[in-house]
């Protein structure tokens, strides 16, 4: 397996652990692959330039594709953070490491799979076409803490009513409004909701 993961809609947000030297390995043809989590790495990853003499810690958000070409990767790989850089001869952390950014969701608007999705200074709400779920959020410091929704009771077809179950059970497990690289994000204890 090639790192933690962690699921946010159809999408995969996995943890690398990159190797300081590439080895020479075989594709579509003789190639040079990264060493993740100890294993060949035969893709590339998106948005991540790597430095010899450096060993990495990356979060990289895994998508599938769709109609895949033949000899092509069913992944796309993209870099959304540089959790840790560090050189092999010193030890010491590269200054190229960048912090989460973590703030508060207030007046803030989003789609998540879908659905639009608000926020006041202290509600929720969103709604992928049917029912709206709405409820209460507080912010401490760099924690937050989501109430279980309320929903209005329309009856809805069975993949809207999947999505408002997912999202339900997703919501009150979120701690934190982040961005990682490109990507804002609620996160809890290994899970995700990946905000566009």
């Amino acid at each position: 397996m090639l790192g933690s993961k962690v699921f946010a809609s159809n999408e995969e947000i996995l943890t690398f652990h990159v190797a300081s030297e590439t080895q020479p390995c075989v594709g579509v043809g003789p190639m040079n692959c990264l060493v993740v989590n100890g294993e060949y790495f035969y893709d590339s990853i998106e948005g991540f330039n790597f430095e010899p003499g450096y060993e990495y810690q990356l979060k990289v958000l895994r998508t599938e594709r769709e109609n895949v070409p033949a000899d092509a990767s069913s992944y796309i790989y993209t870099l959304l953070e540089i959790s840790d850089k560090r050189s092999v001869a010193t030890g010491d952390m590269a200054t190229a490491v960048t912090p989460l950014l973590r703030y508060s969701p207030a007046n803030t608007s989003w789609k998540y799979n879908g659905a639009d999705f608000f926020f006041d200074e202290t509600h929720y709400s969103i709604s992928f076409g049917c029912n709206t779920l709405t409820g209460g959020y507080s912010v401490d410091r760099l924690e937050l803490s989501f109430q279980a929704p309320m929903s209005t009771l329309m009856g809805c077809s069975p993949d809207i009513a999947q999505k408002e179950q997912l999202f339900a059970n997703l919501i009150i497990q979120m701690k934190a409004f982040e961005v990682w690289g490109e990507h804002t994000v609620l996160v809890g204890d290994g899970v995700a909701i990946i905000l566009q």
